[in-house]
């Protein structure tokens, strides 16, 4: 019996030249998509077929496969392996300096493209959308999406790049959604911003108190 799980996959190149490929970590992801069973021929082999469906949201995801054997004893081991699905034939990858901001603030955004064996991906056109969002659902569903300001970019030859966005005169979340194309497909990556209006906490500095004395 085979078994296949999937999880996110985040790339060790996307921000550091020196990472080997290995993002090490443990395996988190629990969602199996597909399973089947199997028999092994006389020499104890078999092969299997494992079909990696596009992501709904254009991520990169890995796919662990596993499998179960019993033999005639009823004895069972196992074994896994573990592939990865990439959407583009490279990524990118943007970041701000801090997620906290005050109104109409300029936030440069850098972004880096680079491909999955750590290759900088140079001349490639980036854009970068900052985007209102509004949880009118609740913050446990996907917000509404308004785009107020959008800047283009292309990469230098080290893959990297930067776009400054500047946040409107109001509180609120924000999102800047860096963009670009590989093979006919849109990759994409997110840089979440907050500016907080005067009633929001900004810190996670503990328990504040309030003690009143009284003057007689």
């Amino acid at each position: 019996r085979w078994v296949v799980n999937q999880q996110p996959y985040y790339s060790p190149f996307r921000w550091d030249d020196d990472a080997d490929g290995d993002e090490g970590g443990g395996w988190f992801g629990d969602d199996q998509t597909d399973e089947g069973t199997v028999r092994l021929d006389a020499e104890g082999k078999a092969q299997i077929r494992v079909p990696l469906g596009e992501d709904e949201n254009g991520r990169d995801f890995s796919a662990r496969i596993e499998a179960q054997v019993t033999d005639a004893a009823n004895r069972m081991v196992s074994g896994r392996t573990v592939v990865h699905a990439t959407y583009g034939n490279f990524l990118v990858a943007a970041q701000a300096t801090r997620a906290i901001h005050r109104p109409g603030e300029q936030v440069p955004v850098s972004i880096r493209a680079v491909d999955y064996a750590g290759a900088p991906q140079a001349n490639v056109a980036v854009s970068a959308a900052l985007e209102l969002l509004e949880y009118k659902s609740g913050y446990y569903n996907e917000p509404e999406a308004t785009t107020l300001d959008t800047q283009k970019a292309t990469t230098d030859a080290t893959g990297s790049a930067m776009a400054t966005v500047t946040l409107p005169n109001r509180t609120g979340n924000f999102r800047v959604r860096v963009t670009a194309t590989s093979a006919d497909r849109e990759i994409k990556d997110d840089v979440w911003l907050w500016v907080p209006g005067p009633t929001d906490r900004t810190d996670d500095s503990g328990d504040r108190y309030l003690e009143l004395l009284s003057d007689k």
